[in-house]
């Protein structure tokens, strides 16, 4: 499944840098998909409001939040492409080891009843560990990238999954998400 989604996010960014006209280096584009996915987590964190211990207020609804999940998610995509063309071992790897575990992380079951069940704390404690995980990558290159990217998105999916998220639910809210992104795209988003 993973494999899949990370064809089509190659897709949908080759067509957005090409409708742009674009040209950036790949380690620009690294940095700036990796910003982008601290700005996208940062806006689910916000709707999930783990973080927020002075306040009463709930959690924003799942449909809010998978929508901001699956933005995340969008980043991180391109970022594991990004690194997968970058690294002689990349394709093998992702191939053969990350792509497994993500798609049997994204199988499991939690008992979870809701998100209360988690623990606030929780919650952060996994936010802060994909964060984490992706800022070490640029330190881990060019030989040990592999594990925090693994670590990074064995966290995220399991974040993801804590919150009650199921495969199905992530997979459709990014194909809905991608075919967003390609038509603001076409109407020069």
């Amino acid at each position: 499944m993973i494999l899949e989604l990370l064809q089509k996010q190659r897709e949908l960014d080759k067509f957005i840098l090409e409708t742009k006209g674009l040209t950036i280096s790949p380690s620009s584009l690294y940095t700036k998909r990796v910003v982008a996915f601290f700005v996208e987590l940062g806006e689910f964190t916000n709707e999930l409001r783990s973080f927020k211990f002075w306040s009463n207020k709930k959690p924003s609804p799942k449909d809010v939040l998978l929508e901001e999940y699956v933005d995340a998610l969008h980043f991180l995509l391109s970022i594991t492409y990004t690194l997968q063309d970058t690294s002689d071992a990349g394709n093998s790897y992702i191939t053969d080891r990350i792509a497994p575990a993500i798609d049997s992380y994204l199988d499991a079951k939690l008992h979870f009843a809701t998100y209360e069940d988690i623990g606030v704390k929780l919650a952060d404690d996994f936010i802060l560990k994909v964060v984490s995980h992706i800022s070490d990558i640029s330190y881990a290159m060019p030989l040990f990238w592999h594990e925090n990217l693994l670590m990074a998105w064995l966290d995220f999916i399991y974040l993801g999954l804590m919150v009650g998220f199921t495969r199905d639910d992530i997979i459709e809210a990014y194909n809905k998400k991608y075919e967003i992104n390609i038509e603001r795209q076409r109407q020069g988003y």
